[in-house]
């Protein structure tokens, strides 16, 4: 995963022939976990996703995420001409349904917090919030 938008939208460009790429296309729904492996066992944090996937057909939406890519320091991204309608490389984005926190239960073994969507659902937060409060999310 190259890049996640203020609105937790996950973007990237893959292999349209990568096992992934083919999950998708058959089947929308995917988790993604995102963990800090630098740190030793036991002492990192994680987040897990459950999202649906889409691989982008449309160009403008196409063009705005390489923008992104590119925002995030991918210097050089494919062309949207590259991947609209290709058959080698695809742009693929995902959008979360349920974010959870990893933690511990009561037992000291591995657990995790669902984060409630207002949290991280732009859309699910009042407009005078987001402006007010949170001027980098508007």
């Amino acid at each position: 995963m190259q890049h996640l938008m203020r609105t937790y939208t996950f973007f990237w460009v893959s292999a349209k022939y990568a096992r992934h790429s083919q999950n998708i296309r058959a089947n929308h729904r995917i988790a993604i976990v995102v963990y800090d492996s630098t740190v030793p066992p036991g002492t990192g944090k994680g987040v897990s996703i459950e999202a649906r996937a889409y691989e982008l057909t449309d160009s403008l939406e196409c063009r705005h995420a390489l923008a992104c890519l590119r925002r995030r320091g991918w210097e050089h991204p494919p062309s949207v001409d590259m991947v609209v309608g290709a058959t080698l490389r695809g742009v693929y984005k995902a959008v979360p349904e349920k974010i959870w926190i990893s933690t511990e239960d009561e037992h000291g073994l591995d657990g995790r917090v669902e984060v409630e969507s207002m949290f991280w659902n732009r859309k699910a937060i009042p407009p005078d919030i987001v402006s007010t409060q949170n001027p980098g999310l508007a």
